[in-house]
């Protein structure tokens, strides 16, 4: 359920003492009409721009960007200068606390879907350490919709974020971190 504002849906919930989770709704649209979701990864210690996705409805994922994207150059160019300089895409400010976040929550690897407010504030949406960033060809996501490569801009910056992991891995097991020491009696 997205909204409450259909009672009929509402009622359609079964009501049997299970715990539901309801957040007040932060309209996050653009002057423009379309809504922004951002998502950076957080890879030892450096921040990387996932993915800009936008599109007219507010719970967006990834296949949303077929929606509009797809047929808009000028929205893909906006994806485009998030990767190429997300502290200009999203302001100094919030990029800093992007970052603050990020060294906040004291993960190696994680990642952060979030948008920016009409007020200029950032609205963070999930921040975990299981977001989706394991392709490395964006044009296979979208080989059934027939869009190919009208996003294969991303892979320069997925394949740098793979080696970003890839790095962080190989030093972790060069340092023995997480291995399992036999205790002494």
């Amino acid at each position: 359920m997205e909204s409450l504002d259909d009672i009929r849906e509402l009622q359609s919930f079964a009501f049997n003492g299970s715990d539901y989770f309801l957040i007040e709704f932060q309209d996050y649209c653009g002057a423009d009409g379309f809504y922004r979701k951002y998502r950076m990864m957080w890879i030892n210690g450096k921040a990387y721009p996932r993915h800009l996705i936008l599109d007219r409805k507010w719970n967006i994922h990834g296949k949303n960007r077929e929606n509009h994207m797809v047929d808009n150059e000028q929205l893909r160019n906006e994806e485009i200068a998030f990767y190429k300089d997300p502290e200009s895409s999203l302001g100094a400010r919030n990029y800093a606390l992007v970052h603050k976040i990020f060294t906040g929550i004291g993960l190696d690897y994680c990642g952060m879907d979030f948008s920016i407010l009409p007020n200029g504030d950032l609205v963070i949406f999930e921040a975990n350490a299981a977001m989706n960033a394991v392709s490395t060809d964006p044009t296979a996501l979208h080989k059934e919709s027939l869009i190919g490569d009208v996003f294969d801009y991303q892979n320069a910056y997925w394949q740098e974020q793979e080696k970003a992991k890839v790095s962080m891995l190989r030093e972790a097991a060069a340092l023995g971190v997480g291995s399992q020491s036999t205790p002494t009696n």
